[in-house]
């Protein structure tokens, strides 16, 4: 009895003051016991395009050969085995076991800024059960500790929300950092370009709850500021995969919207997010979250914000 009251006092203490490093040894130990595979994009969107780009052969498939893929996410695995490369290590178990490293890396990341959103907006206590939550969830066990640009795009947005000045609805503001919050919503952007939907989300949100010129000049100004390096980045690294100039969300928009082609591959009913997607992700916490929604709603101290730019962009 004694021995499982420390144990519990060990843990609530982990929870208590988590630390990067303590995370990204839970996640490499998740990393070794991930033994499957659930989807297509975690060989033929990031690990074989990345062992192409450095090794000079691989499969791609139809979507690089017309242009509809960026190569920022396979960059970053690229850098993994060019690194292998170098010194002379990719001829060892190391190929196949660095990538997830890397990713370890990754689900480390979305744990850390859960942690440090959750004290931010509503107190250490929730961060606490946040962190638990991040920790225990099969989505994150098994879903983002994948090779997916879903999951590069999760760290990023979860720091940008970090840093977001988000405003309470006692109408004060829990202190950020815009620039900051920025950049890393630029870096979700580079992985991800459909993860602008967030973004221009909370904008719009700012803009409503602040209405001031002022406010939105500088708002302006500074998206300007990071949003050119930004893009910028993007086409010298598309330049760089594709051996020429190409802008991968101006060929997904006119693949998906303007010609609607990938009608072809199926169709999802608007409320699909709300009915599969939700349930899905939190799986047996799905009350548990709804109430805790429910319990933020009635609290001033804690901004809705958050999910109101949720539901926006899946709306």
């Amino acid at each position: 009895m004694a021995r499982t009251r420390s144990l519990q006092a060990r843990v609530f203490d982990m929870l208590q003051t988590p630390t990067f490093g303590m995370l990204l040894a839970l996640r490499l130990v998740n990393a070794m016991l991930v033994q499957t595979y659930i989807h297509p994009d975690e060989t033929w969107q990031s690990l074989e395009v990345a062992h192409k780009l450095v090794f000079g052969y691989g499969f791609v498939t139809w979507e690089w050969r017309h242009g509809l893929r960026g190569f920022a996410h396979p960059m970053l695995f690229a850098c993994v085995y060019k690194a292998l490369q170098v010194l002379g290590l990719d001829d060892t178990r190391l190929i196949t076991v660095a990538p997830y490293v890397l990713v370890a890396v990754i689900a480390a990341s979305v744990d850390y800024a859960t942690y440090c959103f959750a004290r931010r907006v509503a107190g250490t206590d929730v961060a606490r059960l946040a962190l638990f939550c991040s920790l225990v969830s099969c989505t994150m066990s098994s879903g983002v500790m994948r090779p997916l640009a879903n999951s590069a795009e999760t760290a990023f947005t979860a720091a940008a929300f970090v840093y977001w000045p988000w405003t309470r609805t006692d109408r004060t503001t829990a202190r950020g950092s815009l620039p900051t919050a920025l950049v890393f919503a630029a870096m979700a952007c580079i992985i991800r370009p459909t993860s602008g939907i967030i973004w221009m989300c909370a904008i719009v949100m700012m803009f409503v709850r602040q209405p001031r010129l002022g406010r939105a000049t500088r708002i302006l100004a500074l998206t300007t500021a990071i949003g050119v390096p930004a893009i910028s980045s993007m086409l010298l690294i598309d330049r760089v995969g594709y051996g020429m100039w190409k802008f991968p969300p101006y060929a997904f928009y006119l693949f998906n919207v303007r010609e609607g082609l990938g009608t072809w591959f199926g169709e999802s009913h608007p409320l699909y997010h709300v009915v599969v997607s939700m349930p899905v992700l939190f799986t047996t916490m799905l009350l548990f979250v709804v109430h805790g929604v429910w319990i933020a709603g009635q609290s001033a101290r804690v901004t809705r914000e958050p999910a109101y730019v949720a539901v926006g962009a899946i709306a």
